[in-house]
């Protein structure tokens, strides 16, 4: 952990150091600003085509740079907890567990540039691989997605847009971020750009040394004093990437990356757990793309990805393992042990997980009144786990093709509707159409919109199988190949106010999901159960519910009353129900009994705010920003609730000096503003695992020459 820290800050260094030697950015960085205030923000997630944002088909809400500049968040995921009330967040080693409306990690599509974001782990996702510093915009859409994106965008899709220095003679740049508990953050790149040759290479580097909120843990039904496991526990992780891309003409474009990543996590040995091993997960990924335009009204895309997620376990003491394997003894499915002695600097794989992608997608403008996109997409993914899965290895093929159109029926009216037609190797083939309406009337549109959505099980729902400790229990954790395709359908109303100082949205939404798959708490199975009785506290099954309902109204606004203030906010109300049948009961009452519960991960309240304050002095800018988060208790039906809470935050952003070619700017704030804790014992869900009031500070140098006088591509 001390040389990959080490070594992050002396690239750090390396960087700022030719930094400083340039004298560092572009001159016109301010007025650039506030021209891109002037007009509307462009995305693209919704339809996968470039709209200004009030006019886009399909409601997409941005976080945008200048949000992201004045929030100076620590991580991607405090950055949508903050500034997006739609989302909610539970850390853990794990990963992230994130939810949408009420609907969780599996439902969530994340994309990179409109790339799938790889590094599931254990259901959950690695945000680590985001490196905040690196982010240009965030773009959410909401609800089904499927026509376009395919399976995971049943709640919606998340696309982080980075930044880019194409067509730019030289860039450079380095952030620093330092907070307590020995929290660094650092961002590095370079890229230049030579004739019709262009590279871009990023460096990212985050560390802590963890905290304790409480030196209490509920373990196997039993709370022990002194405990050595943290509440976020010390890592490192590092990520380095490169793309070179080749532009031979305004038509043609071509480019290669690669990507590497490494996260370790450090667990303290002592009791109740006596780890001898510490989480390290090793990620990769390649990619080939090309584009042709062939037109203003016609252009081509292809890329093809193959991405690597490993997990293992890096012994730093003689453990031996014991694991369990099922086999038929005779005529009975028996629980067989093995045995595995591992030493001081040895590794074990305890998941592999790759994927292979490969996209084609062309997008035509016919006429004045319709824009088609069509495309097919084949994906196959694979995942190595001998010691957690009912057979070592698995694999799954999709195959789809899809088509949309967005058909402008008056300057005021448009229609966007399509389908994707999905080959699933275990399931079949099944449609998802989609249609979105928006209506223009001035400042104001009015929205409608209906999307069916398809999510296949995934390798882990159908194959898994592992013992874990989980929130004080030892529990077995069982996959079901008996497991039923989740089938969903997405209903949306809402109205928008566009004005110059006003802006303003509010959204209700009905999302039902047919054979919602959930893991639920079960009898242990048979052959877990000896004469002796068993020595697990429980089993958890990944079931077919009977269906789920989320019914959600939100509500977001912006205000910029002048004398330099922006006012923003928002405000989620989820209801997220499941209905499940209750074998037990049923079989009591002699007839079928459906149980009516809450999703796990649900709050029904969320709200934020934020207050920002800016001004600009010939050589000096200063932006202040507060920011608040809060919502309501989270439920979770096997673990305990997670408690409501409500933190606050202030920002502080200084940019000094005014040159042509460089750029500084720092950043002081402070997080938890009122100090809020949660102290109960290690083994309780945490609505927040803030350690309390923090301190941070952040620099930024960035040198670069102005863009080359080309032809837009």
């Amino acid at each position: 952990m001390k040389i990959g820290l080490l070594r992050g800050i002396l690239r750090g260094v390396v960087f700022a150091s030719v930094v400083v030697f340039y004298r560092p950015v572009a001159a016109q960085e301010q007025s650039a600003i506030k021209a891109v205030q002037a007009i509307d923000e462009v995305v693209v997630t919704g339809t996968g085509t470039e709209h200004y944002l009030k006019s886009a088909p399909v409601q997409t809400e941005v976080i945008t740079g200048r949000m992201l500049r004045s929030f100076s968040g620590r991580s991607f995921g405090d950055i949508l907890a903050a500034l997006c009330p739609s989302f909610d967040i539970a850390q853990s080693d794990m990963g992230a567990g994130l939810s949408m409306n009420g609907l969780g990690n599996g439902y969530i599509l994340i994309l990179v540039d409109g790339k799938r974001l790889h590094g599931d782990l254990g259901g959950q996702n690695d945000l680590g691989l985001i490196d905040p510093a690196d982010i240009e915009r965030i773009e959410i859409v909401k609800g089904a997605s499927s026509s376009l994106y395919g399976s995971d965008a049943i709640a919606g899709v998340i696309n982080i847009i980075r930044r880019k220095h194409r067509d730019v003679p030289f860039v450079v740049e380095n952030t620093t971020r330092l907070g307590h508990y020995a929290d660094l953050r650092q961002h590095n790149a370079v890229s230049f750009t030579v004739g019709k040759f262009a590279s871009s290479t990023k460096f990212s580097l985050q560390h802590t040394d963890g905290w304790q909120n409480s030196s209490l843990e509920l373990y196997r039904d039993k709370i022990y004093a002194n405990s050595t496991t943290q509440t976020v526990s010390a890592y490192t992780n590092e990520r380095i990437e490169q793309e070179f891309s080749f532009a031979p003409n305004d038509r043609w474009r071509f480019a290669v990356s690669g990507m590497y990543y490494r996260k370790l996590l450090q667990h303290r040995p002592g009791a109740p757990r006596w780890r001898s091993f510490n989480p390290l997960y090793h990620d990769q990924g390649y990619s080939v793309s090309a584009q042709f335009k062939a037109s203003e009204r016609a252009k081509v895309l292809f890329d093809a990805d193959w991405n690597r997620h490993a997990y293992y376990y890096d012994y730093y003491l003689q453990y031996i393992d014991e694991f369990y394997e099922l086999s038929m003894v005779g005529d009975r499915l028996m629980r067989v042990p093995v045995h595995t002695v591992y030493f001081p600097g040895d590794r074990s794989t305890e998941s592999d997980q790759r994927r292979w992608t490969a996209h084609l997608r062309g997008v035509f403008d016919l006429g004045e009144t319709h824009r088609l996109s069509v495309g097919t997409e084949w994906m196959r993914d694979a995942l190595l786990a001998p010691h957690r899965m009912m057979t070592p290895r698995a694999a799954a093929n999709t195959l789809a093709f899809y088509a949309q159109d967005e058909w402008n029926i008056a300057p005021s009216f448009n229609v966007t509707y399509g389908a994707r037609l999905v080959c699933h190797e275990q399931f079949g083939w099944t449609a998802t159409p989609k249609i979105s309406l928006m209506y223009k009337a001035g400042d104001w549109n009015l929205r409608a919109s209906w999307a069916r959505g398809f999510k296949a099980p995934t390798i882990k729902e159908l194959y898994y199988f592992y013992e874990r400790a989980m929130m004080g229990k030892l529990r077995i954790y069982i996959g079901n190949t008996g497991l039923n395709p989740q089938r969903s359908d997405y209903f949306s109303v809402g109205l928008e106010y566009h004005g110059r100082r006003f802006t303003f949205s509010i959204t209700a939404s009905y999302n039902r999901v047919r054979d919602m798959i959930a893991l639920v708490g079960v009898s242990v199975p048979p052959e877990f159960v000896s004469d002796e009785g068993t020595e697990f506290d429980g089993a958890m099954q990944y079931v077919n519910m009977e269906d789920a309902e989320v019914k959600a109204v939100e509500a977001t606004f912006t205000w910029r009353p002048g004398a330099g203030f922006s006012i923003g906010g928002g405000y989620s109300y989820t209801d997220a129900v499941g209905h499940i049948v209750d074998d037990e009961a049923s079989e009591k009452a002699g007839h079928t009994v459906v149980e009516r519960r809450v999703l796990d991960g649900t709050a029904e309240h969320r709200g934020n705010l934020r207050v920002n304050w800016t001004h600009d002095w010939k050589r000096y800018g200063l932006t202040v920003g507060i920011f608040g988060r809060g919502q309501t208790e989270r439920y979770y039906k096997e673990y305990g609730n997670a408690p409501a809470y409500m933190t606050w935050r202030l920002t502080t952003t200084h940019r000094i000096g005014d040159w042509k070619r460089w750029r500084l700017e720092v950043a002081v704030g402070v997080n938890n503003l009122f100090d809020y804790v949660e102290r109960h014992p290690y083994g309780y869900n945490y609505g927040t695992t803030t350690p309390g009031r923090t301190f941070f500070g952040e620099v930024t140098v960035r040198f670069g020459q102005q863009p080359n006088k080309r032809k837009k591509r």
